[in-house]
């Protein structure tokens, strides 16, 4: 692959975070001449162009600042892929993550070495201090994480650390589907639906980025409704693009599971006392509620 790597990056709101990673993105590409950037404001009041003219200097003329005022998930990952103007690859990173040096290369690299249509890699969760320790011992931010040998061909992938090729919007010219504006899968619905047009999908441990998570997660209500969305996505998403008997039965079995054992590690847990014992049973309810909610409505839950 020969000619300009975009780096995009969706943002909504989140200045500070947003500061930090161009930081570093400037610190580590702002000198490749083949390294461009790219920065989609989704917000009403475009608040955060004074940040990215600030810290995109390093770049001098290849970046971009677009404002989406349309809120939502699917909307601001559209707004990305439609200004990446004829890129050898795009690659998507989140606003509340840093990457770790060599990053990018890494990904273009496997893109190389495996020929796939889309590369992802690991994202390593961050905890802010002063947060108790039950959290990260209860595993709930990290348990859906993926974790694959090194080019593991995968359904599914999302946005968060990710590179695409050209032929990827070729095969999904649809773009993310604005049902889950709200509630995001956006990304899980965007590359499954690419794998089942011929895409190639792998997975490389050696492109990592680091999340800083919020202290607004770290409560139960967070955990749960985190927990439901992604649940009800996940298994929407397979009823409506893979369908048949054998998808339904699956994901019937699976909910009915994490209900049942769910709420038996929340009794447990509440004899003994174990506080992240009962976050794993709450984050477990909540995917299992999340996949009945999709056996009966057709669009993604909203709270």
């Amino acid at each position: 692959m020969t000619g300009k790597t975009v780096i995009g990056i969706a943002t909504g709101g989140r200045h500070e975070e947003l500061r930090r990673l161009l930081d570093a993105l400037a610190a580590d590409y702002g000198y490749r001449e083949d390294v461009y950037l790219l920065v989609v404001d989704n917000s009403a009041d475009a608040g955060s162009r004074s940040v990215f003219d600030e810290c995109s200097v390093g770049f001098g003329e290849r970046c971009l600042y677009v404002h989406e005022p349309k809120r939502g998930y699917a909307a601001a990952r559209n707004a990305v892929i439609r200004n990446v103007d004829g890129a050898r690859a795009l690659a998507l990173i989140d606003d509340d993550e840093v990457p770790e040096s060599g990053w990018l290369d890494s990904l273009l690299e496997a893109q190389r070495r495996t020929g796939a249509d889309v590369v992802a890699g690991p994202v390593i969760s961050i905890y802010p201090p002063g947060v108790p320790d039950w959290y990260e011992k209860s595993g709930v931010f990290t348990m859906e994480a993926p974790d694959f040998p090194e080019g593991h061909e995968m359904p599914w992938c999302a946005t968060n650390n990710t590179l695409i090729t050209p032929r990827v919007l070729e095969a999904v010219p649809e773009g993310f589907d604005d049902r889950f504006n709200t509630m995001s899968g956006e990304d899980s619905h965007f590359f499954l639906l690419a794998r089942l047009r011929g895409c190639r999908l792998v997975w490389t441990r050696t492109a990592v980025v680091r999340e800083y998570l919020q202290l607004a997660r770290f409560n139960r209500r967070w955990i749960f409704k985190r927990a439901m969305r992604s649940g009800n996505t996940r298994a929407l998403i397979e009823r409506q693009l893979i369908g048949g008997a054998r998808i339904t039965l699956v994901r019937g079995f699976k909910a009915a599971g994490l209900l049942v054992l769910g709420s038996a590690s929340a009794i447990v847990a509440a004899v003994r006392r174990d506080r992240a014992l009962s976050l794993r049973a709450i984050h477990r309810i909540g995917l299992g509620c999340g996949m009945v909610l999709a056996f009966v409505f057709s669009d993604p839950w909203k709270p």
